[in-house]
């Protein structure tokens, strides 16, 4: 009986974790691809087109047209102006992960929470059974008493019949 309880309490937690990890995945997965992939492909896209390429095209355009002071100033606003967005992107990336990290842990907590409450459940269908299996243990025995009871009622019936049919025999005699 306790492979059973075993097993049930085993596939219930099988089902339910299921069913929280169907719903929670899907809601994984969209706000990973609404809210932090758009802003780290911001970010990567701001640091390779305004920070890596300008400064490889600049590198190699210097021995070609010479170093400038204008080119050097106007490459040094665009890395500036880059390294903002580069930074702000990143800050955005970073609290979107914060708070994704927070409602999953969030979640682990309702979860545990549940898996709790279903041991609980659980913990109390095993008492009940146990205590049922506990009357019904004893009921083999009760049923033998209460035979044994009986047979040794019947033997004393039968007795005080044979004493009863002597005594009506004695006074017929008479």
């Amino acid at each position: 009986m306790r492979f059973l309880r075993d097993t049930g309490k085993i596939l219930l937690l099988l089902v339910f974790v299921i069913a929280t990890n169907a719903q929670d995945l899907a809601w994984y997965q969209s706000f990973l691809s609404e809210r932090i992939a758009p802003v780290y492909v911001s970010a990567y896209r701001t640091l390779k087109n305004n920070i890596v390429n300008p400064i490889l095209t600049f590198k190699e355009e210097m021995p070609k047209t010479g170093m400038s002071v204008a080119a050097i100033v106007l490459l040094a606003q665009r890395l500036t102006c880059a390294t903002k967005q580069l930074y702000n992107d990143s800050s955005k990336a970073l609290r979107a992960s914060e708070e994704l990290n927070s409602a999953v842990e969030n979640k682990a907590a309702e979860i545990v929470s549940a898996i709790s409450t279903k041991e609980n459940e659980l913990r109390e269908v095993n008492n009940w059974l146990f205590r049922v299996e506990l009357q019904l243990g004893g009921g083999p025995v009760k049923i033998q008493e209460a035979e044994n009871e009986v047979r040794y009622k019947v033997n004393e019936l039968n007795t005080a019949d044979r004493e009863l049919a002597v005594e009506q025999e004695k006074r017929m005699i008479y």
